[in-house]
């Protein structure tokens, strides 16, 4: 516990400063609980988009006893912004949600519209104030630290116009997502540049350019679009890990769903 005491200095009405000091020290006396400082983590993943979800791992301390007289629609943080954006806990928290003291307490945030770029700001308001980031756990670098960041922001891709063309080109595409609005945006289709003709935040549009063969394929995928974890399936008793690779699998398939 740190004790601060409080004095002031003014200027009267002559333009002389005046200093202020309480007569009895007790009575501005400021203690500073770090008990009651909440703590942020890190949030996970830390690679965020619009519309995708991210949990924030933090320990309110002894925060959530301060904040008395909630009403039946408040939780006892107000909220997280990632880039000055506020998350949106509508459907992940109820209001009557319990955070222990002292503890990893985690809570899932919906992503909303926000600048795309690196070094986003991550920022966790209380009733009482913010929480302190922690910045040994809440940074990320790149493996040759050249780059480091709390949250990266990405561009998203929703789906496109056409999955299919022609060697001959001149057909107009258009993705839809979110962080599309930007003047230097390039967009390739089988490694070819495709001409932009038209950008903004949820959409780009682009010109196919002629290619001089047809998009590589080795037949190998299951069907076009296709995407999901590849499974083994062994129908067998005693089987453990040890010994699963001296048996063949019944099949081998693309899992699609679960």
């Amino acid at each position: 516990m740190l004790h601060f005491y409080i004095s002031v200095k003014t200027d009267d009405i002559f333009g002389e400063e005046q200093h202020m000091e309480c007569k009895v020290e007790s009575h501005c006396l400021i203690r500073y609980h770090r008990s009651y400082t909440p703590v942020v983590f890190y949030i996970n993943p830390p690679v965020i988009y619009y519309e995708s979800f991210t949990e924030i791992w933090f320990d309110p301390k002894q925060t959530v006893a301060l904040a008395k007289n909630l009403k039946s629609d408040e939780m006892a943080f107000v909220n997280t912004e990632i880039a000055k954006s506020k998350l949106d806990f509508e459907f992940t928290v109820d209001y009557d949600k319990h955070f222990r003291y002292w503890w990893d307490n985690v809570v899932s945030g919906q992503v909303g519209e926000m600048p795309v770029g690196h070094s986003t700001d991550i920022k966790m308001l209380w009733e009482i104030g913010h929480a302190m980031v922690q910045d040994d756990e809440a940074k990320q670098c790149s493996y040759d630290m050249s780059k480091c960041y709390y949250a990266m922001n990405v561009p998203v891709i929703f789906n496109i116009s056409s999955h299919v063309g022609y060697t001959s080109g001149r057909q107009n595409l258009t993705i839809h997502g979110y962080g599309f609005d930007n003047p230097n945006i390039t967009v390739k289709v089988a490694g070819i540049d495709c001409k932009v003709t038209q950008y903004r935040d949820d959409s780009v549009s682009c010109e196919v350019q002629p290619a001089s063969e047809p998009s590589p394929w080795n037949g190998t995928f299951p069907q076009i679009g296709a995407h999901g974890l590849r499974r083994r399936f062994w129908n067998r008793t005693g089987l453990h890990f040890w010994n699963m690779p001296s048996y063949d699998p019944q099949f081998e398939a693309i899992s699609t769903s679960f």
